[in-house]
């Protein structure tokens, strides 16, 4: 990402626009580096962020989007797809100041939704992955009619009929394999 940092005293009262780029290579750097194996990227992030000052605070709303690669939850075969979010954030360089002992404060339900920043402004970086992580579908599936996988040979039901399907009995049903059924009719006459 070329311009990864905003400083956060060039954020005006009324606000800037931000373009966001962050190459594949990058971003899955950055994933791996989080212990994050699924999903990858299979393009680059691109976006924009709208930033203000707000009081103490800088505010922003942002969008991304990117192409991803998944491993399917049911068939598990890799596919791409679309990614895309809004978001909104809101940072600070510090928490309110508080009355209580040993300088403790009692946070507010809205101070649970700003980032805590250094004095010198936001890395885009940890924004960008964050926001994807957050967004990105943790089961992801290649389509509502995949099937997933035979529960005893393992191979994907969506490329056609398993083989061992016809095989397999159920145990509690073996002692009718045995069974010969005639047909309609052919019952004990009186």
């Amino acid at each position: 990402m070329k311009n990864n940092f905003i400083e956060l005293s060039r954020v005006p009262d009324d606000g800037r626009s931000v373009p966001l780029l962050m190459s594949k290579e990058r971003a899955n750097e950055l994933l791996a580096k989080r212990g994050v194996a699924t999903p990858r990227l299979g393009g680059d992030i691109k976006g924009t962020l709208f930033v203000q000052r707000a009081g103490k605070r800088v505010v922003g709303q942002g969008a991304i989007s990117a192409a991803v690669v998944q491993r399917c939850g049911r068939c598990l075969i890799g596919f791409t797809e679309e990614f895309g979010t809004t978001f909104n954030v809101a940072f600070s360089t510090s928490v309110a100041e508080g009355d209580g002992a040993a300088g403790e404060i009692e946070l507010e339900d809205s101070d649970l939704e700003v980032e805590l920043v250094d004095e010198h402004g936001i890395d885009l970086e940890k924004l960008l992955i964050d926001e994807f992580l957050l967004e990105v579908e943790q089961y992801p599936v290649c389509s509502d009619q995949c099937r997933g996988l035979c529960p005893d040979c393992g191979k994907p039901l969506g490329e056609g009929v398993c083989p061992c399907a016809d095989e397999k009995i159920d145990p509690r049903f073996a002692a009718l394999a045995g069974l010969k059924v005639g047909k309609k009719g052919d019952g004990p006459k009186n």
